[in-house]
């Protein structure tokens, strides 16, 4: 469970702080800004499992994190769609 939710705070968390500071450094207008961050703030897709699950890898894994990541969207991208907007 440490690594699922450790990969859960990567993606939800650090993956729109670094795409901010991308987007900040690279001078982007605020509307394009505004879609990196939230393109980056999204959970894994839950495709993923399929994929996991017909390479006969962990499924079980697969489905808790990309489960564990949309529970937990519902109070990050609020606050990324928040930020996006200043």
């Amino acid at each position: 469970w440490g690594l699922i939710l450790t990969g859960a705070v990567q993606r939800l968390m650090l993956l729109p702080l670094v795409a901010w500071g991308v987007t900040v450094a690279c001078g982007l207008p605020p509307a394009a800004a505004g879609v990196v961050i939230l393109f980056a703030a999204l959970p894994t897709a839950q495709s993923c499992y399929v994929m996991t699950a017909a390479m006969h890898g962990n499924a079980p894994a697969v489905a808790a994190a990309t489960s564990l990541q949309t529970l937990a969207a519902i109070v990050t991208l609020p606050i990324w769609i928040s930020l996006a907007i200043l």
